[in-house]
């Protein structure tokens, strides 16, 4: 695994929609919130094994789906302000051009 996708999973440890602790690096699934970009800081979110099964299905976008404030709160617990603003815009922009379909 490249020092990167170390690095953006070694910085969160909870689950982005269940808000399951995750100790384990090897539990920590990056997932792209939007597909056609790359993996960056901006772009990814940390899942679950569970959850990101549910999104590989293809049936769910992280997009479209309702977090709950608490679970929110926990993911960005020691993050920057500025990086959550960034992740919950880039959800809001997806929901708003694909979320209509």
């Amino acid at each position: 695994m490249g020092k990167k996708k170390n690095k953006l999973k070694n910085n969160i440890n909870y689950c982005f929609v269940c808000g399951k602790n995750l100790d384990n690096i090897s539990d920590k699934i990056i997932h792209r919130i939007n597909n056609t970009k790359g993996i960056t800081k901006n772009n990814v979110v940390i899942l679950c094994p569970k959850c990101k099964n549910d999104f590989s299905l293809g049936k769910l976008n992280i997009f479209l789906i309702n977090i709950k404030q608490f679970i929110i709160n926990r993911y960005f617990k020691n993050q920057d302000n500025n990086y959550k603003k960034t992740i919950l815009k880039s959800l809001q922009y997806q929901r708003s051009k694909y979320g209509k379909k």
